[in-house]
């Protein structure tokens, strides 16, 4: 009874119990590692640490997480053993601790029903629950970007005291190495103490003040050179954000349209609520209250959300997804101030009735998706299955073909496995004056193509180098021996170059790689024989004799 009555006399306790346990659940359920993850788990595993300082990457096209998450999970992986928990360890701390600061941090600027509901939207949100264990940097760019918001409010509390300066100082410094995005938090902090008029409580506070900047530019410099310059106008990772990142003239009624679809989008895909049409209402109107009652505080959230859209204007950071989960924090402190305004209005009851109905709505989705989920497994792919069935089942010289999806987890698996210690490396080239061992594969291109009024598959052979310890370390390209790529048509029997025992492996994260799978299977179908399969969750491994 006592326990009931203190429940529901501090219903936080409720809210921040399920958020754990929803994180907690997504953690235990040690899903396979799917393509994204896989490349940064390689990267991790692959190198040593003097390599991950001296910023030598496996990957080099992809866009590259902070060298301090890179560190720590490394340490992690040393400490606990290579395997999807230690992976995930980190961010799943990390995501515990964004949701025990949120609590503290919105408690202290937002009324009692406006603070339960923000607390309840942070614990709920799918988007923020599911990167909680997931091996990426997501979860620690949200606690970066809250502590940094609630440092920059205590020194403007203080005016600009001494050791709460130097505590923010040192920690955007080295937030920035673990969160790059926390490069528009510094900027956002930065202009909310510039219009704060420092200079007006004496000098020796503006001399401080500048210590400040001048380390944030210094540290934000050194990240430029040693990795944001890599990344900014890569194209593989504009392509793959193309949707958030402005692609029209800036003064032109498509950029007007692009700027209402991206921050439309935002609400469901990045804060996990889907009728934005209800809820960017609610974020102006959070906005108006907040700025009423405090406006450096709400120029602190808001304006980093203004920098990145600048940024995706610039086409230099998209305003979409996960990479802008960090601003979510700012969203549902809006969003609550709004609906608290509704809550707040003269209680005349038809008017409570309809502010009670609202806020049920607006919790049914993110409830309802935390209750699917917690019942449910997120597992995209079912990688590790696959491959522990071909590390039973492969023999020496037995050839291998990948699909691309395929490639990032068999490169991890095949060293978690020992598969990758089995393979014949001989002699393939030689670089400065060492010799290049490599073992020999095949990839199949993502999709097929038409050519001359046929549908084709193309493939490639390439060299995978792993190292003693089994690590991948690179693959080098190799065309066909008669010097031409692969082209399979589509419904007609190839003749596969004559390799034995030879393994086909799928993985098909989304529905196109599953329909170019379901061909490149088909494919082989029609001219090999099959001796073996093993088909799991959107993931399959099929040997053939291929003569």
């Amino acid at each position: 009874m006592t326990l009931i009555v203190f429940i529901f006399s501090n219903p936080e306790w409720l809210i921040l119990a399920a958020g754990i346990g929803l994180r907690l659940k997504h953690l235990l359920e040690n899903r396979p590692l799917w393509l994204d993850e896989a490349y940064v788990a390689v990267g991790l595993i692959s190198r040593s640490y003097s390599e991950i300082f001296a910023n030598h990457e496996i990957f080099p096209e992809f866009a590259r997480a902070p060298m301090l998450f890179e560190i720590i999970e490394k340490f992690m992986v040393d400490l606990l053993g290579n395997h999807e928990i230690s992976l995930r360890l980190f961010p799943f701390i990390c995501s515990i601790a964004a949701l025990a600061a949120f609590a503290a941090v919105s408690r202290k600027i937002l009324s009692r029903p406006a603070f339960l509901l923000a607390l309840s939207f942070f614990a709920l949100a799918e988007p923020l629950v599911y990167y909680a264990a997931e091996l990426k940097q997501y979860s620690i760019d949200l606690l970066c970007a809250i502590l940094l918001v609630d440092l920059a409010r205590l020194v403007l509390k203080n005016n600009f005291q001494g050791r709460d300066l130097l505590i923010l100082t040192l920690f955007g410094a080295a937030a920035l190495w673990l969160s790059n995005a926390m490069i528009f938090m510094l900027a956002g902090i930065g202009g909310v103490f510039l219009i704060s008029r420092p200079w007006t409580l004496g000098r020796k506070t503006l001399i401080f003040l500048s210590i400040t900047m001048l380390v944030w530019l210094v540290s934000s410099g050194f990240l430029y050179f040693y990795s944001l310059r890599f990344m900014i106008g890569n194209t593989s990772i504009t392509q793959t954000w193309k949707e958030g990142l402005c692609a029209s003239p800036v003064f032109s009624w498509a950029t007007l349209r692009w700027l209402g679809e991206v921050w439309a989008a935002s609400f469901p895909k990045a804060a996990g609520l889907t009728w934005w049409w209800l809820m960017l209402p609610l974020f102006v109107v959070g906005i108006f209250s907040s700025w009423r009652k405090d406006r450096a505080l709400t120029l602190l959230w808001f304006l980093p959300v203004l920098f990145v859209l600048f940024a995706a204007l610039m086409g230099k950071y998209p305003f979409y997804g996960r990479v802008i989960l960090f601003l979510m924090p700012g969203y549902y402190i809006f969003i609550a101030s709004g609906i608290g305004e509704l809550l707040s209005l003269p209680r005349v009851t038809s008017t409570r009735y309809l502010a009670l109905l609202l806020t049920a709505f607006f919790f049914f989705q993110p409830v309802a998706d935390a209750g699917y989920h917690f019942l449910h497994s997120r597992s995209k792919t079912d990688n590790r299955g696959v491959m522990d069935f071909v590390a039973r089942n492969y023999r020496p010289g037995d050839f291998i073909y990948l699909s691309t999806s395929a490639q990032p987890p068999f490169w991890y698996y095949a060293q978690q496995t020992g598969l990758s210690l089995r393979f014949p490396q001989p002699v393939v080239g030689e670089s400065d004056g060492k010799l290049i061992r490599a073992f020999k594969v095949a990839k199949f291109a993502l999709d097929a193509q038409e050519i001359q009024g046929h549908q084709c598959i193309f493939f490639m052979f390439e060299y995978n180098v792993f190292d003693k310890d089994g690590n991948f370390r690179s693959n080098m390209g190799m065309q066909q021996e008669n010097g031409k790529i692969g082209v399979v048509p589509v419904g007609f029997p190839y003749h596969f170059p004559a390799t034995g025992r030879t393994w086909l492996i799928l993985s098909s994260p989304g529905p196109e790689e599953s329909l170019s799978n379901d061909v490149i299977l088909a494919s082989f179908d029609l001219s090999a024989k099959r001796l073996k399969t093993f088909e799991s969750l959107n993931a399959g491994a099929f040997l053939f004799d291929v003569h």
